[in-house]
């Protein structure tokens, strides 16, 4: 039985050969002309994929952990059970692919293949086939050619048939292409935290950070708000352009104190992207006034909507990015009061006062 012969697959050409048996390493392709042209590959490769001084794993790590935020993300915030499903077999699928890099990584530290097979409780057989160079490098390539043109706003939309609908409906983006990146950016540049520091501070990877700030990724809300803190920024001025490049509405129907402060974060956060340009640049060649705009960005005051529109695009968006955020403090103020001013709402967080001596029954 010991003498029967033993056969392996060639992770260059995928036929089975004769294993050659006593000591010594054993072969990994079939013949001489084999090998050399599984070296001729690599060689051609190596700048399609990362390179020895970044591990494959460790970027698609980084992946994961903000596929996790986002599926935990999903969960508090109620979203429907296909929603979470569809997430859940996002979350898998890549985990298979970091076993694959990390297995990969792990072979290029030295590491033999009964220790592979012993770590992942398969058979060394097994291992080999399942995890050839030739083969992992082809899934990483697919991966790498499904993932890099996509953003976090198309994954929500195949998530979420509703958004994919809605967004089929605007073509044209409401905010500046990648408005979040834009503004995360800036903040990162006014707060002097480089992007090693801010990635120890936020126990992710620079590179990961660096692909966030350059609006090649588009992380989940918690990454953002953490990064946010991290450049001395408000993470509520940045929601909405998250939400923009997730695909995601907002809730409507708030209180007047809630949806004035909604749409005045809103608000700051095109400021921040445009990286916050002089009230007088804002102004010129407009019929808007430095102090409206200045009050209108700190708070204190929400104009009528043709003046509001005139704002957003000198901030670089589409004026229907916050019009819905508009029209929530339009409703609440009906609510309470018998019109909206036409000169625009100073001091809106407060509501209709009550007459003296009276207090609010509700």
């Amino acid at each position: 039985m010991s003498d029967a012969p033993r056969y392996a697959v060639c992770e260059s050409c995928g036929h089975r050969f004769r294993q050659r048996t006593g000591p010594g390493r054993r072969k990994d392709y079939c013949t001489v002309a084999c090998r050399r042209r599984a070296q001729r590959r690599r060689d051609g490769q190596a700048a399609t994929l990362p390179t020895a001084h970044q591990p494959w794993a460790q970027q698609i790590a980084d992946d994961l952990q903000a596929q996790a935020t986002r599926l935990a993300t999903a969960q508090t915030t109620g979203a429907d059970l296909h929603v979470l499903l569809a997430q859940a077999a996002q979350l898998r699928h890549e985990a298979d692919f970091f076993t694959a890099a990390a297995v990969h990584d792990a072979r290029h530290r030295g590491e033999t293949w009964e220790t592979i097979a012993a770590a992942a409780d398969v058979s060394v057989a097994t291992a080999r086939a399942r995890w050839r160079e030739v083969t992992v490098r082809r899934m990483l390539e697919r991966r790498a050619r499904h993932t890099r043109p996509r953003s976090a706003s198309g994954v929500a939309s195949r998530l979420d048939p509703a958004i994919g609908a809605s967004r089929a409906q605007h073509r044209r983006p409401l905010l500046p292409p990648r408005a979040l990146a834009a503004a995360l950016s800036y903040l990162q540049r006014e707060s002097k935290v480089t992007i090693g520091d801010a990635a120890r501070q936020a126990d992710l990877s620079p590179s990961y950070v660096s692909r966030i700030l350059s609006g090649e990724r588009t992380p989940a809300w918690p990454v953002v708000h953490m990064l946010a803190t991290i450049f001395n920024g408000s993470a509520a001025e940045l929601r909405l352009l998250w939400e923009s490049a997730q695909g995601f509405g907002h809730a409507t129907r708030q209180s007047l104190p809630a949806a004035a402060q909604r749409l005045h974060e809103a608000l700051r956060g095109l400021h921040l992207a445009a990286a916050r340009p002089a009230l007088a640049d804002l102004c010129a060649t407009t019929p808007l006034e430095p102090a409206l705009v200045r009050d209108t960005l700190s708070g204190d005051h929400i104009p009528d909507w043709p003046t509001l529109a005139c704002l957003v695009t000198r901030l670089g968006a589409q004026p229907a990015a916050v019009k819905a955020l508009w029209e929530d403090v339009h409703y609440a103020v009906l609510a309470s009061r018998d019109t909206f001013p036409t000169t625009g709402l100073n001091e809106p967080l407060l509501p209709q006062e009550d007459p003296p001596g009276t207090g609010s029954t509700s």
